[in-house]
């Protein structure tokens, strides 16, 4: 897949997710106003009337535990939701700094390729051989002279000068 196809495709997951959050939220609460209806008139049961129902106040903590535990989950669902979008507004900030960065190495890569083809268009000769014609005759001199002291007998004082170095 390229680039803008994938970004559509996570945009529409993105309204999926966002819809499935919501749906989510309406049936837990749902299930915590159910759980409180279910177990409303027991509670004022147990509050007016006397002697007191030890079996219906077991009942009544488990009831009462159950909708305090789906209510709890209801509020960290919502605040969960929040966070998950800003996560992902911050993820598209990101995103966008990397794309722009991406671009600038881009077109500094692209300047770079058109120097190194301007470059090489250009032969460049190093120092050394752009004075390669005038340096030519004392480079042959010096191997003439080379030429000449290996032909020369060496005398005494010469062959102890060259065992000393």
């Amino acid at each position: 897949m390229d680039l803008p196809a994938l970004e559509t495709a996570i945009k529409a997951l993105e309204r999926s997710l966002d819809s499935l959050g919501t749906w989510l939220t309406v049936w837990t609460a749902l299930v915590v106003v159910g759980l409180i209806v279910e177990f409303g008139e027991d509670l004022r049961e147990l509050i007016v009337e006397r002697p007191f129902k030890w079996k219906l106040f077991r009942g009544m903590v488990g009831g009462l535990l159950i909708t305090v535990g789906v209510a709890g989950e209801l509020l960290v669902q919502f605040r969960a939701s929040r966070v998950e979008t800003e996560l992902r507004a911050d993820s598209h900030e990101v995103e966008a700094l990397l794309n722009k960065q991406a671009a600038d190495a881009n077109k500094q890569a692209a300047d770079a390729r058109r120097e190194s083809a301007s470059a090489s268009a250009k032969p460049l000769k190093p120092p050394e051989m752009r004075q390669w014609p005038a340096a030519m005759p004392s480079l042959l001199n010096l191997r003439r002279l080379r030429r000449t002291r290996v032909q020369q007998k060496p005398t005494g004082k010469q062959k102890k000068n060259a065992l000393l170095d």
